[in-house]
């Protein structure tokens, strides 16, 4: 049987030593600023993070290689441009640079989105549709 170990905040800060990440930004550890939200890595490398302000549209740009939905994220998830963030999951931790293309989207632009990119064959499970008008 295999046991995967949950990476909390504190232990990505020991494991880091307290140190600055590449580039030279501070992740504040403390504060989770968001979640993985729909995610099929390594199918694609576009997933959405549910954070405070809206759903951010995140590309995988390079860092961290393995993440998952419902993996906690700490470090900037609003403003375009390429950020430097911490995903703490269940299989794997660490840093990743992504390019968010838009902040603060609503959940039926974020899955619009997410669905045509990712799966465009497929429309979104009913269960995460927003209730039609």
């Amino acid at each position: 049987m295999i046991h995967t170990l949950a990476c909390t905040p504190l232990l990505l800060l020991s494991l880091l030593g307290g140190q600055a990440l590449a580039g030279g930004s501070q992740i504040d550890l403390t504060r989770r600023t968001g979640e993985i939200a729909l995610a099929d890595w390594p199918v694609c490398n576009f997933f959405i993070i549910d954070a405070k302000g809206g759903f951010s549209l995140a590309t995988w740009q390079s860092g961290l290689w393995w993440w998952e939905e419902n993996d906690a994220v700490y470090g900037p998830v609003e403003g375009a441009g390429t950020h430097t963030i911490l995903v703490a999951g269940r299989v794997m931790s660490g840093e990743m640079t992504v390019e968010f293309e838009e902040t603060g989207a609503d959940l039926r632009r974020a899955q619009k989105v997410y669905y045509k990119r990712c799966h465009a064959a497929q429309e979104p499970p009913l269960s995460h549709q927003a209730p039609r008008r």
